[in-house]
């Protein structure tokens, strides 16, 4: 068991600071170049200060994230052949129930008395205990051309375009914006 009780109590301090910077900060207006100078001034020193605690969560979680990689690395094959032989399985009891299931409407299909009916109903193979069958629904391509409104928009791409060609951006439904961000350095 790691001891975290330091982390802990770092974590804490840090929490209070915030508490008290969020209420003086969230309280504050812009009202003149002043309280802006002063805004964009108190914004480096809550950034740096981010900065500086997320640097120092990620150094302390370095060595968990390490064994929890190592932990997964360890479980990942077999849980992934377990998962394998399942769904092989699966597949099997639908594929096999598939075929009982075309048999009986085979046989219902030739009798002829309400005997036969009877026979062929008493007959169905049962579901293996403790399975079920649940209706599912997909897709499955057909040759045809599909809709353009199921093909996925690659909005990263169109970002990075935006970002390098600004009003030169030239794609097909697609225009260049403007905007602004306010960026504190």
């Amino acid at each position: 068991m790691i001891d975290t009780r330091l982390q802990e109590q770092q974590a804490a301090l840090a929490l209070n600071e915030a508490n008290t910077m969020s209420r003086q900060i969230l309280a504050y207006r812009v009202t003149s170049p002043e309280t802006a100078q002063q805004a964009a001034d108190v914004t480096r020193q809550l950034r740096d200060k981010r900065k500086g605690l997320e640097g120092q969560r990620d150094e302390m979680a370095k060595p968990l994230r390490k064994i929890a990689t190592k932990i997964s690395a360890l479980f990942k094959r077999p849980i992934d052949q377990l998962t394998q032989c399942e769904s092989h399985l699966k597949l099997q009891i639908s594929g096999w129930q598939a075929t009982e299931a075309a048999k009986v409407q085979a046989q219902l299909s030739e009798a002829r008395t309400h005997e036969e009916v009877q026979e062929t109903i008493a007959a169905v193979a049962v579901a293996p205990a403790g399975t079920h069958q649940r209706e599912t629904w997909g897709w499955e391509f057909t040759g045809q051309p599909i809709p353009a409104e199921y093909y996925l928009l690659d909005t990263k791409r169109l970002d990075r375009e935006a970002k390098a060609m600004k009003a030169g951006l030239s794609v097909p439904g697609v225009r260049p914006v403007r905007g602004n961000q306010t960026i504190v350095k």
